[in-house]
């Protein structure tokens, strides 16, 4: 689908291609001198939307929210609420994919002992499906990093947390 977005995209000769996540920036790359805008959550030469940080021959630019602090808020979550056993990230399917976030959910586990549980969400809807779940109702703590979805429904989440009846500790939801 982005791909057929971005074909046609092209095919109308804009002044920019706007590309809201790492998929949709990559997609776009078929757009050879468009100028591109692009939002990531990874660094994005690791995201292959360019191929260089330094100046290089991609008519592209954009922000990247490339966090690499997962250990650290695990840490400091763990030492805050030393009680705490379970752990849930909530994440929408680009960041889970393109921070390769099962890989590191394993290594964290490993290290800290901890329980620690990715559920994703593309949709509002979606949000509320993961709240609604058994295994949502089992959480100790929840970390949700800055992602689309968490910007398209931040207060939903929040009103969600609160009526799990959660402290809402470490709602990292903008930038």
């Amino acid at each position: 689908a982005l791909t057929t977005a971005a074909h046609t995209a092209a095919a109308m000769q804009p002044a920019v291609v706007v590309a809201p996540t790492a998929d949709a920036a990559r997609a776009a790359r078929i757009a050879n001198g468009l100028p591109l805008v692009f939002a990531s959550y990874l660094n994005p030469v690791d995201a292959q939307i360019v191929s260089t940080e330094a100046p290089r021959p991609e008519n592209a630019t954009g922000i990247a929210l490339d966090d690499r602090l997962l250990s650290k808020r695990i840490d400091i979550l763990k030492e805050a609420f030393p009680s705490i056993r379970k752990v849930a990230l909530l994440v929408d399917e680009d960041w889970r994919k393109d921070a390769q976030i099962d890989g590191q959910l394993a290594a964290e586990r490993v290290r800290t002992g901890l329980d620690l549980v990715a559920f994703v969400a593309d949709t509002p809807s979606g949000v509320e499906s993961v709240f609604r779940s058994a295994a949502a109702q089992d959480i100790d703590a929840w970390y949700i990093p800055a992602t689309y979805v968490g910007f398209l429904v931040e207060a939903q989440i929040i009103e969600r947390l609160k009526a799990l009846q959660r402290d809402v500790h470490d709602v990292f939801i903008g930038v």
